[in-house]
């Protein structure tokens, strides 16, 4: 049997960026079999990361180890491949390319994978029709830029007024201090921040996994959220999106990601980027956003993009 490895690294962006855009992850299902052992070597500062692999049944095995800099992460991915081919070296990876190439075959998406638990909240939102997702709580604290009370101002009018439903997200995991000692992060549960029901809501905060939030994000109809990973689904997907950036990001040094890090996502015309500071008035970002969306509201996903470049794979 072949032992075969793909790999990705980095924040949760840079994971869904690669898993999306590499060709090595979007021809698994294409060359898995019983003859291939597949396994995958994922490093990340974000816990949250291997989770959005866990149902992916093309792999055979997930090695997952937290890192904070990217060339201890490169050492250990060395250490740990010692011995496996990478999936591109293969006999079978180099036929199908091939075959790409030759055939100009359009391959299928890739997918995301639920557990049974996630199907069914996936299908019983689907079913409410188009829905707009809101991510206030993603990435480090120093990232946050709506506050509680404006988000459930922004919530009430975007049902009320734009009578749309919203997918309120924020994932398992929690809101890390970039700043504090890296070896022992400075942590606060993002579950005890945020409870708010009313009909047209569906309140996921804590209750989701990356997984089921990246495809309510990559197929709603709007997306608001920080300058963090889960807004790069919606950009991937095309999804209209407001992206709401902190101060801390916008000063350069203050955060592992600033805005000079990508400054072509800025002109991506399906991206509305709201730039907060310390006198920033809440109550005119929430009426910015309400115009955004009032722009015309897409109900089909477009063709998936990816900020390498890379459209679709012949």
């Amino acid at each position: 049997m072949q032992q075969v490895y793909v790999h990705s690294g980095g924040g949760f962006g840079d994971h869904l960026s690669r898993y999306f855009g590499w060709p090595e992850w979007r021809t698994l299902k294409y060359i898995k079999s019983q003859d291939i052992h597949i396994k995958a070597i994922l490093y990340s500062a974000n816990s949250s990361v291997p989770e959005f692999y866990a149902f992916n049944p093309y792999l055979d095995d997930i090695i997952f180890f937290n890192v904070h800099d990217n060339a201890n992460g490169e050492y250990r991915l060395k250490d740990l491949s010692n011995g496996l081919k990478h999936i591109s070296e293969t006999e079978e990876y180099r036929e199908l390319m091939t075959k790409i190439e030759e055939q100009r075959i359009v391959l299928d998406e890739p997918e995301i994978f639920l557990s049974k638990d996630e199907e069914e909240r996936w299908e019983e939102i689907q079913n409410t029709g188009d829905y707009i997702c809101i991510n206030p709580f993603a990435g480090q604290k120093e990232r946050l830029t709506l506050d509680p009370k404006h988000t459930v101002q922004l919530i009430d009018k975007i049902i009320d007024t734009l009578h749309k439903k919203v997918v309120l997200l924020g994932g398992s995991w929690t809101l890390t201090d970039r700043h504090s000692n890296l070896q022992k992060k400075d942590e606060q549960f993002i579950e005890e921040r945020f409870e708010y029901e009313r009909e047209g809501l569906f309140n996921l905060v804590g209750k989701t996994s990356t997984r089921l939030s990246t495809k309510l994000s990559m197929n709603a109809c709007g997306y608001i959220g920080n300058y963090t990973g889960p807004t790069l689904a919606a950009w991937i997907a095309k999804v209209k999106t407001i992206c709401c950036v902190a101060p801390a990001v916008t000063a350069a040094g203050n955060a592992p990601y600033t805005v000079a890090s990508w400054p072509v996502l800025w002109d991506l015309p399906f991206n509305k980027t709201i730039f907060f500071s310390e006198k920033t008035n809440q109550e005119q970002v929430i009426n910015d956003i309400l115009k955004w969306l009032q722009q015309g509201l897409p109900c089909n996903r477009c063709t998936l993009w990816a900020p390498w470049g890379i459209r679709k794979i012949y």
